[in-house]
């Protein structure tokens, strides 16, 4: 009992504990958000590798149909949404110095990147049997791509504004804690 009468040894075990708290919340509020992020990046990226296999079917069946090539690309111009740009590109319109649009093509696989705060989904069309009566390419080569830019800012600036909250929140809890002992 003489031990807690001490009151420098009190104070000072209040603030370890105190301290202790406010590392917890923080780490775990840092934690939280980079868990957050990471999974909020995963998952816009699957809603465009869908988006995208979407839209592709909706050109396919509107080729099928006979429209023509400028009617595919006006028509591909409505696809884009408020949060996400919609491209196609053909070959001859492709810049192949960009290391997704070149990775896409050179594999022939659907692939993505991160640019500041942005997505570039890569999704390369891949001429197919009943493709070659319109197209005269060869079956398996690359007639075009479809890229998606969908950006990310809106969302880490709610990440953010969660992590400077949090911050804030174990500051003031850690200042009250404090300045009543």
């Amino acid at each position: 009992m003489r031990f807690w009468k001490n009151i420098k040894i009190r104070g000072f075990v209040v603030f370890f504990v105190v301290l202790s708290i406010t590392t917890s919340l923080l780490l775990s509020s840092i934690f939280s958000v980079i868990l957050i992020s990471t999974k909020l990046k995963n998952l816009r990226i699957a809603e465009k590798k869908e988006q995208v296999e979407e839209v592709f079917n909706m050109m396919l069946k509107i080729m099928q149909k006979g429209a023509t090539r400028q009617e595919i690309i006006d028509i591909s111009k409505t696809f884009s949404r408020k949060d996400s740009r919609i491209i196609y590109r053909s070959m001859e319109n492709l810049d192949l110095e960009h290391p997704g649009l070149k990775k896409a093509i050179a594999n022939k696989t659907p692939n993505y990147e991160i640019e500041n705060e942005t997505i570039h989904f890569n999704y390369p069309i891949i001429i197919k049997e009943e493709c070659t009566s319109c197209h005269r390419k060869e079956i398996n080569s690359v007639l075009g791509v479809i890229e998606i830019e969908d950006n990310l800012s809106k969302y880490m600036n709610t990440i953010t504004s969660s992590i400077i909250t949090g911050i804030l929140t174990s500051v003031i809890i850690t200042g009250m804690l404090l300045f009543s002992i």
